[in-house]
């Protein structure tokens, strides 16, 4: 039989994930802690037995959320070889921040902008979050940075020559953001109407910029 805090623990998790749903379906201006609690099968009551306003519900919503989507960017990466191509990296990476969720969570971001309250209860949360994308991002660039060693062995024993070529852990971690971000404003635009390109334009332009990197190393050998 669970404990009282085993229960407590589950009814939370129950609201976040039906404040989720709620955030995808209705969007931040149609959050309420009515939508949630009838979303979650639960009474209002219930709601602020563990969120003290609609504003703490909303922010520990976008937290959930995001901790959701830290996860299945996890579970992307850690099936991808140190052989990936760029190519090959930046696709995962369009399907992780392309997820509806991301939209959902930088409309949250958008209302934050002109609600101090909401702000300050965002902040720590989207700190945190970058955090965690760069360790996830750092890793990634480790892995990456090994097999370009490993690819970039002279002839004869010579020593790897990718830090040469410049693809070094640093990088390959500023590339990736810049792709993050660069593909998180693409897709909001695309939900607004304004299709000002294609993921597949952003993920050739990211597949030119590390065979640039490569032919610069050819040539300096």
């Amino acid at each position: 039989m669970a404990t009282q805090a085993e229960r407590r623990k589950q009814t939370r998790t129950r609201l976040l994930e039906a404040g989720t749903a709620v955030l995808l379906d209705q969007g931040a201006a149609g959050f309420s802690t009515v939508a949630v609690a009838e979303t979650a099968e639960l009474s209002n009551g219930a709601v602020f037995n563990h969120f003290d306003t609609r504003l703490d519900l909303l922010a520990a919503t976008v937290e959930f959320a995001l901790a959701e989507l830290r996860e299945g960017f996890a579970r992307s990466f850690s099936v991808v070889g140190a052989d990936a191509t760029a190519t090959e990296l930046l696709t995962i990476l369009w399907e992780c921040m392309s997820r509806p969720e991301q939209t959902a969570v930088v409309e949250v971001f958008a209302q934050a902008r002109t609600n101090p309250e909401l702000r300050d209860l965002l902040t720590p949360i989207v700190e945190d979050h970058h955090r965690h994308i760069k360790t996830l991002v750092s890793f990634l660039a480790e892995v990456q940075v090994e097999g370009a060693q490993a690819r970039g062995g002279g002839e004869g024993g010579d020593p790897p020559v990718a830090a040469e070529r410049g693809i070094t852990p640093d990088f390959v971690s500023r590339m990736s953001f810049l792709f993050i971000y660069a593909m998180v404003g693409l897709t909001i635009n695309n939900e607004a109407g304004a299709a000002i390109g294609t993921h597949e334009t952003l993920i050739a332009l990211g597949q030119d910029l590390f065979d640039a990197v490569d032919e610069r190393g050819r040539r300096s050998r």
